[in-house]
């Protein structure tokens, strides 16, 4: 329920945890961290939750197979932390602008 926003990234990717991230994640106590990765649009790195992915299969239908607005030939739904789903606005840039999320720092 918490991880409602998009990443739309182009071809069969991911979006992976900078080690960086990982180590200063490993520093925060089990409360704090469980906060952290459900706030402040977190992003998951290989996991969609259903709703965005309906959401994203309705606006790939809804939208032209070429030509402008059209979406990407092949490309990869992930979520990332939001508690609400994408608008219709936040759609048309993700796919205007495909490429994964950045990672926040903790």
């Amino acid at each position: 329920r918490y991880r409602l926003g998009v990443q739309v990234l182009l071809g069969d990717d991911i979006n992976p945890k900078p080690k960086v991230q990982e180590q200063l994640e490993k520093k925060m106590k089990g409360e704090e961290r469980e906060a952290f990765v459900i706030s402040g649009e977190y992003p998951q790195s290989d996991r969609t939750n259903r709703h965005t992915l309906a959401q994203a299969v309705v606006q790939t239908l809804v939208r032209p197979a070429e030509g402008d607005g059209a979406v990407p030939k092949e490309f990869t739904v992930l979520s990332k932390s939001i508690s609400g789903l994408p608008s219709q606005e936040e759609w048309d840039e993700v796919f205007k602008n495909p490429g994964s999320a950045s990672w926040p720092d903790p």
